[in-house]
Order: C-alpha cells, then structure tokens, then sequence
C-alpha cells in the first residue's frame, strides 16, 4: 500500500496540465470568392447579403463595417484575416484588407485548364 500512495500523488498532481484546449473559430470567414461578388454601388443590404453581418459596427461611423475572422489552434492563433468595407450615401464606395477584389485565389490559378478531347468530323 506504501508503494502506491506515492504513484497515486504523482498522478493527482500531473493530470491538470494535460488540459484539452478547444479549437476556437470567430468572425466572418471573408474568401477571394465572396469579395470577388462585390461591386461598387451596391446597397448595405446587398453587401450584408454576400459577406454577412459584419463583426464590428462603430455607431459613430456608420459608413465602415469590419469584418475580422481567426481561428485559434491549442491556444494559439493559425489564422487571422481583416477586411473592410466603406459606404457613401448607403452605397459600396471601398474595400480594404487582407483580401484585394479582383485577386486571383492561389487555389484557382494554380489549377490547370481541363483538356478538351479532339472532335473528328465523319461524313
């Protein structure tokens, strides 16, 4: 039995540091797609539509909205984006961020053409 209290007390003390850390996503994730549907004079609505409620409205200018998107690993932040969106008399003027409209995304231009079979005519 005295050989086991000691066991029993290292295992007690070293359980609380194997603690399992919650993978943690937050925002709106903004991709070259979605800007890419964006146009300037678009209404707040339709903006609203294709990204989604932005994550930070300041009341006292109501002409951005931001939209902020990470995502935390083991505690640890893997990836962060921001993006904002400017209006003037409630119409899509700007954008700025992470993400350039009319940026290729690094996934479709590196994806070849697909080939077309050769068509033979036959009379």
């Amino acid at each position: 039995m005295r050989s086991i209290a000691p066991l029993l007390a290292v295992l007690a003390l070293s359980l609380p540091g194997c603690v399992y850390k919650l993978d943690i996503q937050q925002g709106n994730l903004v991709t070259q797609d979605v800007v890419s549907k964006l146009k300037k004079g678009m209404t707040k609505s339709e903006v609203r539509q294709v990204l989604g409620t932005p994550l930070l409205m300041d009341p006292f200018h109501g002409n951005r909205w931001d939209y902020y998107f990470s995502t935390e690993k083991n505690g640890r932040a893997t990836e962060r984006t921001r993006f904002s969106v400017f209006f003037d008399s409630d119409k899509l003027v700007s954008v700025t961020g992470d993400i350039k409209p009319g940026t290729p995304a690094p996934a479709a231009a590196a994806t070849p053409a697909p080939a077309t079979p050769a068509t033979t005519a036959t009379k």
